[in-house]
């Protein structure tokens, strides 16, 4: 069994269902396999959006596509300010 996790991981496959989280380390991979897993399975990369704001689903999958980057462990660079001055900093370019 763990010869398949060491092979999945180094294949960039998606792993089997009940095994470990996928770290912020292992972005970005490919749509399909993040697309693949459920939104669970993914740690998540940003302390300002948590898993019960309307649109956490979408942030951690495109962050794990690698359509959208933040700032450490937050998405916007002042969390209590207006994200507006950040927008040019969220896509990755």
């Amino acid at each position: 069994m763990q010869a398949v996790l060491v092979l999945s991981l180094l294949l960039g496959l998606p792993l089997a269902a009940g095994s470990q989280t996928i770290t912020p380390d292992r972005a970005p991979l490919p749509i399909d396999e993040v697309y693949a897993q459920p939104v669970e399975r993914f740690e998540n990369p940003f302390r300002d959006v948590t898993p019960g704001d309307w649109a956490y689903e979408a942030v951690v999958r495109m962050y794990y596509t690698g359509i959208l980057k933040g700032y450490p462990s937050s998405l916007s660079k002042n969390p209590s300010a207006k994200m507006v001055p950040d927008r040019n900093q969220l896509v990755r370019p």
